[in-house]
Order: C-alpha cells, then sequence, then structure tokens
C-alpha cells in the first residue's frame, strides 16, 4: 500500500487530492491534511466585504470529498522527518508517507515595515475578511459622535497594494462604504479610499492598456490613486509615505506574500520571499518523494490560483506515472488567464490574446468562477455555491433595520 499524504487545502492540494482519486489507484491510499475542515476560494473573498454571505468562500472539504477515496483530517502538520518519512501534526499524531505534496500556501508578508503588522488589515482569509467588515461596520457606528477632523480621519481608507487583490478591495470599497454611510446617516462625500502601489501601474501582469483601463474604472469610482509610492511605516491612525503622511484609522495591507514559514525551518532551499526552490518535477532539494506546490514554490506563475490548480493535478500524474512506473515529463507552466473585477459588474478578463473589460469582462469572471465550482463538486453542488454569490449578508444591526425600512418604502410606493 503506497501513501500520499498532501498537506494543505487551498487550490493545489485540494486539485491533486481530487485527480488522484479519479484514477482509482489500487493499493493507494490518498490523506489530505489541512487545520479546518473547509476549502477556501480566495477569488471571492473580496465579496464578503461587499455584504455577501461567506458561504460562497468557505466550502467544506467533506461535500468536495464526497464518495472519493480520500481521508480528509483535520490537523496543522508542524514538523517534517526526511529520513522517516513522517510528517507530525500539531495533534502530535503522526502520518507516514511514501510520496508527501506540500501545499502550504503563501503568509503575508510586511516587508519588515514598522507597525504594519500590528496596525493594518490583511485580507488572506475569510477570518481577516470579516474582522475587517466588522471594523468597517464599527467605523460608522461611532462616526456620527466625532468632530470634523476626526470624522474624516474615520472614513479615510486607506489600501496598500496595486495588485489583483489591492485593486478588488478598493473597487468594493469605493461601493459598500458610501452604501452603508448613508445607512448610518452619515454623509457619503465624507468617504476617502486611497489605494498606494509602489510600481508605477496597477495590477502590473496585465498588459499596460488593461492596467490603464483598470486606474481608469477605480478613478470612476472616486477611488484615490498614488503610484510609485512607498509605504514607510505605520503608526496609530496614521500612515507615513516618503512624501506625505494619510491620517486613517483603517489601513488594509494587500501588498505582498511570502512562503509559508514552515519551509524554511525544515531546512528546505527558498528564495528571498521564502518560497522553495523546486526544480522543474517541482521536487525541493531533488527529494523525489516529495513535491512544493502552489503559492508556496518558486515557479515562474506562483501566486495565482490557475497556477495552484495546474501543479496540483500535474503532480497526481506525476505521482501516478512513478506507481506505474512510466516515464514523467517536467512541468511545463503556461501563461494564467487572469480576471480582476473593480467594483460590482465590472471587470477585466485576460484569456491568452483575448482581453475583455466592463460587463463582459466580469461575466467572464464568473464563468470562470462556475467552471471552477464544477470541477471540485457535483453538479447540483456547484450550482448551490455559485448562487451564494447573490445573497447579503449583514450582521450590522443598524444596516439591517435601515435596509428592511427602505425595502418597505419602496413597495409602498
Amino acid at each position: 500500500m503506497k501513501h500520499v499524504v498532501i498537506v494543505g487545502a487551498g487550490f493545489a492540494g485540494v486539485r491533486c487530492a481530487l485527480d488522484l482519486a479519479e484514477r482509482h489507484l489500487k493499493d493507494v491510499k490518498i490523506t489530505l491534511i489541512n487545520p479546518t475542515s473547509h476549502f477556501e476560494y480566495h477569488a471571492a473573498l473580496y465579496r464578503v466585504l461587499f455584504g455577501k454571505t461567506p458561504m460562497e468562500v468557505c466550502i467544506p472539504l467533506m461535500a468536495i470529498f464526497q464518495k472519493r477515496r480520500v481521508e480528509v483530517l483535520e490537523d496543522y502538520i508542524i514538523d517534517l522527518d526526511y529520513k522517516t518519512n513522517i510528517v507530525i501534526g500539531k495533534s502530535r499524531s503522526k502520518y507516514r508517507y511514501d510520496y508527501l505534496v506540500l501545499a502550504l500556501g503563501s503568509e503575508v508578508n510586511y516587508f519588515n515595515i514598522p507597525g504594519l503588522n500590528n496596525l493594518s488589515f490583511s485580507f488572506k482569509s475569510i477570518t481577516d475578511a470579516i474582522r475587517l467588515k466588522r471594523h468597517i461596520h464599527e467605523v460608522f457606528e461611532t462616526c456620527d459622535r466625532l468632530d470634523g477632523q476626526k470624522q474624516i480621519c474615520d472614513t479615510r481608507f486607506v489600501v496598500i497594494g496595486g495588485g489583483a487583490t489591492g485593486v478588488e478591495i478598493a473597487g468594493v470599497l469605493a461601493v459598500y462604504t458610501k452604501k452603508i454611510a448613508k445607512l448610518h446617516q452619515i454623509n457619503p462625500s465624507l468617504i476617502s479610499i486611497d489605494l498606494i502601489s509602489s510600481s508605477t501601474r496597477l495590477v502590473p501582469e496585465l498588459e499596460p492598456t488593461l492596467s490603464t483601463m483598470v486606474e481608469n474604472r477605480l478613478r470612476e469610482l472616486s477611488v484615490n490613486i498614488y503610484l510609485g509610492r512607498r509605504v514607510m511605516k505605520s503608526e496609530v491612525e496614521e500612515v507615513f509615505l516618503k512624501d506625505m503622511t494619510l491620517k486613517t484609522r483603517t489601513v488594509i495591507w494587500a501588498a505582498g506574500t511570502k512562503g509559508h514559514h514552515l519551509y524554511r525551518s525544515w531546512g528546505l532551499p527558498v528564495d528571498e520571499r521564502g518560497r522553495a526552490i523546486v526544480n522543474k518535477f517541482l521536487h525541493p532539494k531533488d527529494i523525489k518523494n516529495i513535491f512544493v506546490v502552489g503559492d508556496g514554490s518558486n515557479s515562474k506563475y506562483s501566486g495565482l490560483a490557475e497556477t495552484a490548480i495546474f501543479h496540483g493535478s500535474y503532480v497526481a500524474e506525476t505521482i501516478t506515472k512513478i506507481i506505474k512506473r512510466y516515464p514523467i515529463n517536467p512541468a511545463s507552466e503556461i501563461s494564467p488567464k487572469i480576471a480582476v473585477p473593480v467594483g460590482p459588474s465590472w471587470a477585466v478578463s485576460k484569456l491568452g490574446p483575448l482581453q475583455e473589460t466592463g460587463y463582459t469582462g466580469w461575466l467572464v469572471r464568473r464563468m470562470f468562477d462556475f467552471q471552477f465550482f464544477l470541477s471540485i463538486l457535483p453538479f447540483k453542488s456547484a450550482i448551490d455555491a455559485f448562487r451564494e454569490e447573490g445573497r447579503v449578508w449583514e450582521s450590522c444591526p443598524v444596516c439591517v433595520e435601515a435596509e428592511a425600512k427602505f425595502s418597505s418604502e419602496r413597495l409602498l410606493r
């Protein structure tokens, strides 16, 4: 019996487990170990800020692997022993493997900028998104009791990072904060959304023309954009750039990630961003029964969901070939498709030579979402997950009451 252990249930880990299970390999046991019982669809994380339900983001692993021969365990792996082929969990359980797939993902990288770790909001998990959303509502709950300057400070939201995540957050905040300001009876003109990027253009992985379209769209939404600016430090209610200071109560960090710290602590070779250095077969250190996949590897397009999905499929195919004693091929990654939403019902998408913007680009993005749900869930479950996007989820009592009153008045008219 060969034992394949997959650590991490992100895009790469889930895809690898599914593809291995679909091959129905005899005498092969597949175990997926993850700290939580759900998969997080990070591509939809920004919608939680827009008052949408978290149910589209959190998909139970049991729903994904129902009727599939995959053992799903909830544990946090803390140690790896190469000599005995064992990984050890926080529960102190030991898991022996013949083939190990490390899909630990990435962590927030603050680049040692003073103050950001403690004073900013990160945006890498559903917990981060809900925490930030709760904070935004708390800001508006207290805003009407403040004087002029303090009110302006509290209604300024600073997003640091001009990549896809920063753009998605800024676009959502530009619309959502004005909506809830009205529900809290705060003047929407007080709101300021500032997007700071160290790069000279937004979403640098896009062509310059598409980056310009993204910038123009954000400006239409009244987002203030600062390009080519680096954050020097952050203190309580202040963000310091090289030549200016922004007073704010809300700083959202979306400017960088690094490989999971465990890769370094386990003695794997890592690059300057802490990502495991892998060869053309995604092996670290030429250890042929270990693979590092997804955001934590230093492969060409790592950091994108489609790359992680490709890694998962490639490793599943490679392990199958090794078990069957077939020759294996190196990973040949292709340029992934990209779709970046900028506010509601607007996106820029790039699929090879095809480019779409506006509502059409948003439809392409939703098509990508549905395609992914279909790839991991039964058809009915995929439909249900996709439909969750339309559901509103608000925990703020003021907003719920105001929305109900508005709906009643509209019906009476």
